[in-house]
């Protein structure tokens, strides 16, 4: 359940070297396929851009059908990484899929025809767009979105559940607290204590979902991580008092699948200004830890830290690296990640911060295997030279792509760290263009 391992066993060592071309699909496109192919009763669905659908006979190749929504161009600019699709569900005789300007569709999975489709937007504002995998309980369909970081304060992050039947929604749960909302429910009233109560009420805050979410069918709960927050380097109490953290942002977050009420939480990265989401996807499995079998949730987290988490209870049973990291030194006996401001903070100068904002493992997924015990973590090691570019003496830098604020620096293995470190912090005070340096990427 939920181990993103395949137990086939047909193809091994010993005949791998016997396999040989059989056909290939063309979809006329040189745009992101990001997910991975379903396979059921004999036939390949796997989705396309734009929140299209292919449907393959296995053997052959031969499409049996395929759905193309209509899209709103528009929402292809708010699309960090293309009008990508990460993932559809089946179930049922169903296709659910849903297209980068949010609208939520069930398709028939004999010839692809569309039985309903839902707009899955709370409100219609710029910045918003959709590229995550539904997930399918026993009665909703549940999606998030994405849009984080957008516009000046992100979009306002959420999951919504529909019907499995009729598309009708059934509720909706928001990750981060609204300036001024009326009657919020006690998780938000909560989180509301930890984020500043003098921000921009334009702000949507962050905090979407836009990785792939799971569901435990006995314990009937859904689980999720959560974007970064916004703006992205709001002001950060570097003592860790509570009023930094901006919850249920770069968190692990339990729903109940019948009500979307609130189960428990656990935040991975209080005061998230790395981009240390928690998006990355989740693993269910059953482990024997001290002679007790465990119900928990595993996660490779983009701040560089393996996450062993009681499901039931949200509780953390390990935390450790699983790559190289500068930001932390460590966790606390909370399960909170002992910062180190000395790495870390980036306000008063560039800092190279380690993992990078591309996460030491992001929405790749990891995968379990029960029988060896073993997790398997595509991981990237390398940093980035982060920036306040809100901070610059004088007014802001033009030159530079200024992502809520914060300019990111992904190096290439050609970098020279203390060359860089002192070019970036003259081009923060004199405003000079960098040379024409092949190892400046700017994101």
């Amino acid at each position: 359940m939920a181990t993103y391992y395949s137990p086939l066993s047909q193809i091994n060592t010993s005949n791998v070297g016997k396999l040989g071309f059989v056909w290939q699909f063309k979809t006329g496109t040189y745009r992101g396929m990001d997910a991975t192919p379903l396979f059921v009763d004999g036939v390949l669905y796997f989705p396309g851009i734009w929140g299209s659908v292919y449907a393959l006979d296995a053997t052959t190749g031969k499409e049996n059908w395929r759905f193309t929504p209509k899209n709103d161009g528009q929402f292809a600019k708010w699309a960090a990484s293309d009008v990508v699709t990460r993932g559809i569900a089946v179930l049922n005789g169903r296709v659910f899929t849903i297209s980068t300007d949010c609208h939520l569709f069930s398709l028939n999975a004999a010839n692809g025809q569309t039985v309903w489709q839902a707009d899955t937007l709370a409100e219609h504002t710029p910045g918003y767009v959709c590229e995550g995998p539904p997930t399918v309980t026993d009665r909703y369909v549940i999606v998030g979105n994405a849009g984080g970081d957008n516009l000046d304060g992100g979009v306002r992050g959420y999951i919504s559940a529909f019907d499995l039947k009729s598309g009708h929604l059934a509720w909706r749960f928001f990750t981060v607290p609204k300036t001024g909302e009326r009657n919020p429910p006690r998780a938000l009233i909560a989180a509301s204590r930890t984020w500043d109560p003098t921000r921009d009420p334009k702000f949507g805050g962050g905090g979407t979902v836009w990785g792939q979410m799971v569901y435990d069918p006995e314990l009937d709960l859904v689980y999720f991580g959560t974007g970064n927050a916004a703006p992205y380097n709001a002001p950060r109490d570097w003592a860790g008092r509570p009023a930094s953290d901006r919850l249920y942002a770069a968190s692990i977050v339990a729903v109940h699948a019948r009500t979307g009420k609130m189960a428990w939480y656990y935040q991975t990265t209080p005061g998230d200004v790395w981009d240390f989401d928690a998006a990355a996807n989740l693993v269910l499995a059953s482990l024997r830890i001290s002679g007790v079998d465990r119900q928990v949730l595993m996660q490779a987290n983009k701040n560089g830290f393996f996450y062993v988490i009681d499901r039931r209870t949200g509780r953390p049973v390990s935390a450790a690296p699983f790559a190289y990291m500068n930001w932390a030194s460590g966790m606390d006996a909370r399960f909170r990640p002992i910062v180190d401001r000395a790495a870390a903070d980036y306000n008063a100068a560039p800092k190279i911060v380690f993992p990078s904002v591309l996460g030491a493992h992001s929405w790749p997924p990891m995968s379990y295997n029960p029988q060896t015990g073993l997790v398997y973590v595509p991981s990237l090691e390398t940093g980035t030279i982060l920036a306040d570019v809100t901070k610059n003496p004088g007014s802001r830098i033009s030159w530079l792509d200024q992502q809520l604020g914060v300019t990111e620096i992904v190096p290439d293995k050609t970098l020279s760290y203390d060359y860089w470190e002192s070019l970036v912090a003259n081009c923060l005070t004199s405003r000079r263009h960098p040379p024409n340096d092949r190892s400046y990427a700017g994101s």
